[in-house]
């Protein structure tokens, strides 16, 4: 009977959690200049969460070059001595790639701290065709009213058939993973936040990513 009360106090309280004053549209653009066409070195992510917390997401070259991705899912968020939300998604993924994609984004702010991470899981429904997981984490604190820094880590692992495959040409770990660290600076102005990214991965040379963002 405890455990049964306790589960549905933990319902309640993200339920009540998950109600808010209006919905919540949101833009993510980022462009890294390195040699290709404007069109095809720049991704896009737009999204929306209802005042209830569902969730639906529309991606373009995310996964990789020449996609189109869409999810959907239902948002869980809170504050308190700290402020978090919890998203877990689903969705399909075509063009280049084809497959199932799962995935979670999250965040956690305190006072001028804060922290983010989106991880996408994408099945792939063609033959022979590897699946991977890609996951994105900042970890930001501001400096100013309109001026933030912090770190950024980026990690891709490519499998097929449940082994895991090396991809190449960067830091590996024991599993074969891309990891790719960096660090950026922001400044924002209202909802827009306008990111720079500086990435540097074993010998590879140092790579820009420059973003607009609207939450």
């Amino acid at each position: 009977m405890s455990k049964m009360r306790n589960s549905l106090i933990m319902i309640l309280f993200l339920s009540n959690h998950s109600l808010r004053a209006q919905p919540r549209p949101g833009l993510e653009m980022l462009y890294c200049p390195d040699g290709r066409p404007l069109w095809s070195a720049l991704s896009t992510k737009l999204s929306y969460e209802t005042v209830k917390g569902n969730y639906f997401e529309l991606r373009r070259n995310y996964e990789q070059d020449g996609t189109i991705a869409c999810s959907a899912g239902r948002s869980f968020s809170g504050t308190g001595l700290f402020s978090w939300s919890i998203t877990p998604v689903a969705g399909l993924v075509a063009g280049k790639s084809e497959g199932l994609s799962l995935g979670l984004n999250a965040a956690l702010a305190y006072k001028k701290l804060s922290f983010s991470s989106c991880i996408r899981q994408t099945t792939s429904f063609i033959r022979g065709e590897p699946g991977f997981l890609f996951s994105w984490s900042e970890l930001g604190c501001k400096l100013a009213d309109h001026l933030s820094a912090g770190l950024v880590l980026q990690q891709t692992c490519c499998y097929r058939n449940g082994n895991t495959r090396e991809p190449g040409g960067n830091e590996r770990g024991p599993a074969g993973e891309i990891w790719e660290p960096g660090g950026l600076v922001a400044i924002s102005f209202g909802a827009w936040t306008f990111p720079l990214y500086l990435f540097k991965s074993g010998d590879e040379p140092c790579s820009v990513v420059a973003g607009i963002c609207y939450q």
